[in-house]
């Protein structure tokens, strides 16, 4: 079976769904004006990850693209494009199936009768849809913890902190520059006089030492692990790992990302890379999440606004998660994140389920709090 489709040059998910969700043996991607061929070997990376297909892409006139029509041929015209209409009326007039994409109910359907042609779409992963919008992830920054025994300690080191986890915050950060420098073996560090009492007078400390994230004994600081010790280094993850572990432990989501490292080049000489806290994906929607301990700026929103428009598909969408009441403490920087389209998980969400929260925003569901917290 061949499937004969006009390239989509401004979305190269509608490219790729329906050849995965097919089985074909030869795809042909026709096309009649000049297209970036970057674009050609995104796609074709993405669908061969998949599929062992013949792909090849040819540049037509009204008058060539006769010659790639034959009796097994399908035609997709999902692109509403000019070279669509021209696929479209050689098919009726040959009498090839004709075959759609149809973005608001996610699934293939024939032209003619409007029937859905496949009961279930194929989901891809959250790589692929940055591959096809030219990003590429190149490493984690921060690695999520994996040990039980570690998730466990965070979900209650978050819960337990929730009435004051700035100053948590403030807390992780004092102990990592107290003894950021000083001598260490694994995960005990030698501290002086000095610095046990700069530690142990703090009221912070008095008020989170019960969750044993370390222990003092002697001159000697022992962190739980090396997971947390890693954390301390770096205090924003420890909201980092909640969140990636409380979406991954719902198993609602078809695949989570935390801390990736992403870089985007438009040309050979010019590379652009940025961070992204946390990516989940379910049903080809993909969430762009930037997760924030107490404070968003405006400028915060128009990032992860721009991440989404630059990597994202038709259905992804961009989220910011704050372990704080932003619709209560800034309300104008609420309403701006709600103007731009932005979703807010914010303190509440975190008391209820935070990962039914994310699963109301791929799903449509979700509503902005304004003022009064509804559900």
């Amino acid at each position: 079976m061949i499937l004969l489709k006009s390239f989509d040059e401004h979305n190269n998910f509608n490219n790729a769904i329906v050849p995965v969700s097919l089985n074909i043996d030869k795809l042909i991607f026709v096309y009649h004006h000049q297209i970036e061929k970057s674009k050609f070997e995104y796609c074709t990376r993405v669908i061969n990850k998949y599929k062992n297909i013949d792909i090849c892409f040819a540049h037509v006139d009204e008058r060539s693209i006769k010659q790639y029509f034959s009796d097994e041929t399908i035609v997709d015209v999902s692109a509403n494009k000019y070279l669509s209409l021209v696929l479209c009326e050689m098919a009726l007039k040959r009498n090839n199936r004709i075959i759609y994409f149809d973005e608001e109910e996610k699934c293939i359907k024939d032209y003619r009768k409007h029937e859905a042609l496949t009961s279930k779409i194929f989901n891809f992963q959250i790589e692929d849809i940055i591959t096809l919008n030219g990003g590429r992830i190149i490493s984690s920054m921060h690695n999520p913890v994996k040990n039980r025994e570690t998730i466990e300690l965070i979900y209650k080191t978050i819960e337990y902190s929730k009435n004051n986890y700035s100053n948590f915050i403030s807390f992780v950060s004092k102990i990592n520059n107290l003894i950021n420098y000083l001598d260490h073996k694994d995960n005990d560090y030698y501290l002086d006089e000095t610095t046990i009492k700069k530690i142990t007078s703090d009221e912070n400390y008095r008020y989170f030492k019960d969750l044993n994230l370390f222990t003092i004994k002697d001159n000697t600081l022992s962190f739980f692990n090396n997971d947390i010790r890693r954390i301390f280094m770096v205090s924003g993850t420890f909201l980092e790992n909640y969140i990636y572990n409380k979406l991954v432990d719902s198993k609602l989501f078809d695949d989570v990302l935390m801390s990736c490292n992403i870089e985007f080049s438009r040309t050979q000489n010019l590379s652009v890379r940025c961070e992204l806290d946390c990516l989940v994906i379910k049903d080809n929607c993909l969430l762009f999440t930037s997760i924030k301990s107490n404070k968003v700026d405006p400028s915060d929103l128009n990032e992860i606004k721009v991440h989404n428009v630059m990597f994202g598909n038709e259905y992804s969408k961009p989220v910011i998660c704050i372990y704080n009441e932003l619709s209560e403490n800034r309300p104008l920087v609420y309403a701006k994140g709600e103007e731009l389209g932005i979703y807010i998980i914010e303190k509440n969400d975190f008391e209820n389920d935070v990962a039914n929260r994310f699963l109301e925003i791929i799903n449509n569901s979700y509503q902005y709090n304004n003022g009064i917290w509804q559900r």
